[in-house]
């Protein structure tokens, strides 16, 4: 009966020094971003947020303190800890389209309890080519066989990538309908004539 007796202790002891041990690691393992918002193509753009997976800053100490990342972005912005573990960037605007941003987390960066922080070290986002706010006519209206459109863009297009890759589809024939690029003072004139009670985009 002493037998089973000894090799029980012997369990529970080797149970408990593995306890031990997987508590050590955890310990020792790096911190992370839990989540880095937004990440590739995002349009519309004012904010950044990441979310750490352990405290950086004291919690309630909401005060300036070393920036966790060096940001590389043609726009401006003003950085805050929104609580202990949440850091946001906010833009002065909303970004149109052509720009792209890179996050890099600065060297050394630490939780409050010192623990490095991993992970891949750079975030980065990017707000496309040029995208349509709004058009005239408005989507669903009857259009006529010489109709022309007013298109208002989130940024300059180029003309001859419009040529290249805009069209129209009607129903009953196959092949696709070119544009034409209405530009100078006809433009000017339509501008006029469509806006004439509104503000007229830029």
């Amino acid at each position: 009966m002493k037998v089973p007796g000894v090799l029980l202790t012997a369990v529970l002891f080797v149970s408990q020094v593995s306890q031990v041990s997987l508590f050590a690691q955890a310990w020792q393992s790096p911190a992370s971003v839990d989540s880095f918002t937004p990440v590739g193509l995002a349009k519309r753009v004012r904010q950044v947020q990441v979310r750490f997976s352990e405290s950086m800053i004291p919690f309630g100490d909401l005060r300036d303190v070393a920036e966790p990342f060096i940001i590389t972005c043609p726009e401006p912005g003003k950085a805050r800890w929104m609580d202990d573990r949440v850091w946001i960037y906010d833009f002065d605007r909303d970004l149109p389209a052509g720009i792209s941003c890179e996050f890099r987390i600065r060297n050394g960066l630490e939780t409050l309890d010192g623990k490095a922080v991993g992970g891949p070290g750079v975030y980065a986002f990017h707000t496309g080519g040029p995208a349509i706010m709004r058009t005239r006519p408005y989507e669903g209206n009857t259009v006529a066989e010489d109709q022309i459109f007013i298109l208002q863009l989130d940024a300059d297009a180029v003309e001859a990538s419009v040529l290249e890759n805009v069209y129209f589809a009607v129903d009953g024939i196959a092949s696709r309908i070119g544009v034409r690029v209405i530009t100078g003072n006809d433009r000017e004139s339509i501008i006029k004539s469509v806006y004439r009670w509104y503000d007229a985009p830029p």
